[in-house]
């Protein structure tokens, strides 16, 4: 599991211990991270960093604010050619979480990606030569905030309004094409905010209960038939993405060995109850961790 240290911009006393600290990467946040009134400060923080540090093993990125405010366009004139800065990061609700598709087993095709986009479905290939918007999404375009790909690589769940669809990807005839959507009730949940499969037939659904005001996470059949509770109750934080490692095909079972999340920016795993993923639990230890620097978004190598 591999994650990136988020640290507040108005912080800049831990900008330096982030970078040493041993992390894949930082990200100086000037979004939620940071007061309205703490604002121009934080970025003039993290301009002032940049501009002295140099790019090496430890990529720095920013992420911004939200893209239809006057602070973001400060963020990104401010941040425009600085020499530190290997990224900018959207707001969040803006990007979902990149996930790998379709991969030939001819090392020449370039394998499949797919990402959300202020609502909406693209494609990309490895080799960086295309990005597109997935056809046939038409009526769930908008609206896309979450993919997740089936271990086979073809078939999709996705959080399209709050709601669990499924579709099958297909890359024959012009590009790459979303077919089949299908809607899936989810019995238990009113609305769903994340989501990844289990198995080649289940998913892991986090939402918001039906019976009342708490978020759940739960196990489903892809057609919804079959329910059951992972965790019935993980408290009042809406999950803004999940993360489940699927079960061998062989293994006789359709349950996930591991599933983590995230919540208010944190990340847990999904244990007998939410357990904080905290710096010492990274699988590559980090030798000097700042202080109230905190993991998140967790993924999984498959």
């Amino acid at each position: 599991m591999l994650t990136a240290l988020f640290v507040p911009g108005d912080r800049p006393d831990r900008f330096d211990k982030a970078v040493r600290s041993g992390a894949d990467a930082v990200i100086i946040d000037l979004e939620d991270a940071v007061a309205p009134d703490r604002k121009a400060g934080a970025r003039a923080a993290a301009v002032d960093f940049l501009s002295r540090y140099r790019t090496g093993a430890v990529p720095v990125h920013v992420r911004v604010n939200a893209l239809e405010t006057a602070e973001c366009a400060a963020d990104l004139a401010a941040l425009a050619g600085l020499p530190g800065l290997a990224g900018v990061r959207l707001p969040k609700g803006v990007t979902g979480q990149p996930v790998w598709a379709i991969t030939s087993a001819d090392t020449h095709v370039p394998a499949v990606g797919l990402i959300t986009v202020g609502g909406r479905l693209y494609s990309f290939s490895s080799d960086d030569t295309t990005v597109a918007e997935v056809a046939g999404a038409d009526d769930l375009s908008g609206n896309i905030t979450t993919v997740a790909v089936a271990p086979d690589g073809r078939r999709l769940a996705l959080v399209v309004a709050g709601r669990l669809w499924t579709a099958v990807l297909s890359t024959s005839g012009d590009g790459v094409q979303l077919m089949q959507p299908v809607q899936v009730l989810t019995a238990g949940l009113r609305r769903v905010s994340a989501v990844d499969w289990s198995s080649e037939t289940w998913v892991t659904v986090a939402g918001d209960r039906t019976d009342r005001s708490r978020v759940a996470i739960f196990e489903m059949t892809a057609d919804g038939t079959q329910v059951r509770p992972r965790l019935d109750d993980i408290g009042t934080e809406g999950v803004s993405y999940l993360a489940a490692y699927p079960v061998s095909p062989i293994s006789g079972s359709d349950r996930a060995d591991t599933v983590a999340y995230v919540a208010k920016g944190e990340a847990f795993d999904v244990l007998s109850g939410p357990v904080r993923i905290g710096v010492g639990e990274l699988a590559v230890p980090i030798p000097n961790p700042p202080s109230g620097v905190s993991p998140t978004a967790p993924f999984f190598l498959r």
